[in-house]
């Protein structure tokens, strides 16, 4: 189980919290598990927020540009 199964488990707190502004911070192994994070939040941003693919991309892009996802991976 990955941090990222936990987090589709959780899609609608998930997106609750983003909603409510807060800060994502990230950390761990370099290998797929940053990628699957940044993946499994488009999904939620497509499925609890209703966004398009294209929408929910560019959402999880701002997420990182105003640093509310921060990924520290070694």
């Amino acid at each position: 189980v990955y941090v990222q199964d936990k987090m589709a488990e959780s899609g609608q707190v998930i997106w609750n919290m983003l909603m409510s502004e807060c800060t994502i911070y990230i950390a761990g192994a370099a290998g797929n598990m940053p990628k699957g994070v940044r993946l499994v939040l488009v999904d939620i941003a497509v499925s609890q927020g209703g966004f398009s693919e294209t929408e929910a991309e560019t959402f999880v892009k701002k997420l990182e540009s105003s640093r509310r996802l921060q990924i520290e991976c070694w």
